[in-house]
């Protein structure tokens, strides 16, 4: 009775256990099948007992190996942490973690195998998100050197094209067209340049006032050619410009991430559609209710949007697809990190994030941002000229180690009028200011060679000399400083930056702007 009692104990232990347990006898047939085991497959216990576990239960790729395991616990040895994948009944893939071991009766015959598993599917989806954030950021410093060699050699081109224009004179329409075109060649490669830091970066947000349907039309013509042949990709804008302040490389990997999401929905083509708008506060207030309404002090919302013609999302687990790691798709396929990666930026930037979706139908994410008004002019490039005359009684420490783009920088900014001093590192440009000379401003590259780095400089230089005006430039903007104190976000935006290669209206805009004299 004891011995009864015994063994009925132990088979209630096994039914209620947290951890997936299944048997087998001799011939690989399931004797044993917990609740846990039931709820993770999807397979009622009724469903499974008295079939071959290996030939009706396990993927062609692992019968072999699967099998393997379980001889070996019915030759009398047992196998631990043996990893395998096991599909539903819905054919979904779930990752389990198995540790075998052989069953033997009162007698001490081997009677069969008992498994006890562990589910690892969200521990092997966040190992991969792990090793593919580990993956971007090698990518990112790696991109980060070849930008800033090559954003060099940019500036380099751009600034002696700029010159021999200058010192021609006038010169035919053809040989005008050779350097318009070469002129512009230079901006696509710095804006490719430009484009594979932000999909490669992982850094503090950087807002900028953006113009919303420049912003779509450029990501437009960066997605389009690898979307595939089978997705069309659609522009709805308005005929209004509407401004936003956002992170533009943030921005695109919204974008992105949407799009592709999109795409994967429609494994046999259709649709994509971007849409623009302007949105009141009253209106925003009904979409985003009373909650986040309360947070909008009368803000007007632009709202972005991208609509598929996908399967849709179940009302049941629509609001679990923006938490980090939740994925629908299969292991391998994606993170799961993509729109809780669109949530938190959007978020962040001020704004809610909204997804309307009905199965069988499509699905439509949008993204609300606050309204901003629109930005003061910059200096045109024919106006440059006329605002010089203020420049005559100001100096400028150019600090570039190579030698080739300081002659750039020094030439354009004395075109500008500006006196200039020369320095090929941050100690030479620290031994001239200490000399005595008078500088009102120090222009840096923020990578150079040496323990000091431009931003380095530039604190040296703000705790020292006061008064004396700092500007930063270089093509890729991560530096010694930031390596040293990857936390202190200050270090990001507390110099102004000229991105390479600068165009002559950008920083005659920015260092005129030190002065105010525009």
């Amino acid at each position: 009775m004891e011995t009864e009692r015994s063994a009925a104990d132990l088979t209630q232990l096994i039914d209620t256990a947290n951890a997936p347990i299944f048997g087998i006898d001799n011939e690989g047939r399931v004797n044993e099948w917990n609740q846990t085991a039931a709820r993770i497959s999807g397979f009622d216990k009724a469903q499974v007992m008295g079939r071959e576990l290996v030939a009706d239960f396990i993927t062609e790729e692992y019968k072999l190996s699967v099998k393997e395991v379980f001889e070996t616990a019915l030759g009398g040895k047992d196998t631990a942490n043996f990893e395998f994948p096991l599909y539903t009944k819905d054919k979904q893939r779930v990752d389990v973690l198995l540790n075998a071991t052989t069953r033997r009766d009162v007698e001490g015959n081997i009677v069969g195998v008992i498994g006890v598993g562990q589910d690892i599917t969200l521990l092997k989806q966040k190992e991969s998100a792990l090793q593919q954030a580990q993956k971007m950021e090698a990518v990112g410093q790696l991109t980060g050197g070849i930008a800033h060699d090559f954003n060099n050699l940019l500036s380099i081109v751009q600034g002696n094209l700029r010159f021999l224009e200058e010192d021609i004179g006038e010169v035919s329409d053809d040989i005008k067209l050779l350097f318009r075109d070469a002129l512009s060649a230079v901006e696509d490669g710095a804006e490719l340049t430009a484009r594979l830091l932000r999909f490669s970066s992982n850094r503090d947000l950087q807002p900028v006032t953006k113009e919303v349907n420049v912003a779509i039309e450029d990501f437009y013509r960066l997605v389009i050619r690898t979307i595939g042949d089978k997705i069309s990709l659609d522009l709805k804008l308005t005929e209004e410009k509407l401004f936003v302040q956002v992170d533009p490389s943030q921005l695109e990997n919204s974008l992105l991430n949407l799009v592709i999401n999109a795409r994967d929905a429609m494994p046999e083509g259709g649709e994509v559609i971007i849409m623009a708008e302007a949105i009141s506060y009253a209106e925003a207030t009904r979409i985003a209710g009373q909650y986040d309404a309360d947070e909008f002090h009368n803000q007007e919302f632009v709202k972005i949007s991208v609509r598929d013609q996908g399967a849709g999302i179940p009302q049941d687990i629509i609001n679990q697809v923006i938490e980090p790691f939740y994925t629908t798709k299969e292991v391998g396929a994606g993170t799961g990190l993509g729109l809780s990666m669109v949530y938190s930026f959007v978020k962040t930037s001020g704004g809610f994030l909204r997804i309307n979706s009905e199965v069988g139908e499509g699905t439509v994410v949008e993204m609300y941002f606050p309204s901003t008004p629109k930005p003061k002019n910059a200096l045109r490039e024919e106006d440059v000229a006329t605002s010089r005359q203020s420049s005559l009684s100001k100096t400028i420490l150019v600090v570039e180690d190579e030698p080739r783009v300081r002659r750039v920088a020094v030439r354009t900014l004395r075109g500008l009028n500006y006196n200039t001093i020369e320095a090929e590192n941050a100690d030479m440009a620290i031994s001239i200011i200490e000399s005595g000379k008078e500088i009102d401003l120090v222009f840096s590259d923020i990578l150079m060679p040496g323990d000091k780095d431009g931003r380095m400089l530039g604190d040296w230089v703000t705790e020292r000399y006061p008064e004396m005006k700092v500007v930063l430039t270089s093509g890729y903007s991560k530096g010694k400083a930031d390596e040293r104190d990857p936390l202190h976000s200050e270090n990001l935006t507390k110099y102004p930056i000229v991105r390479k290669p600068y165009r002559l209206n950008a920083l005659a805009d920015i260092i005129q702007g030190e002065w105010g004299d525009n």
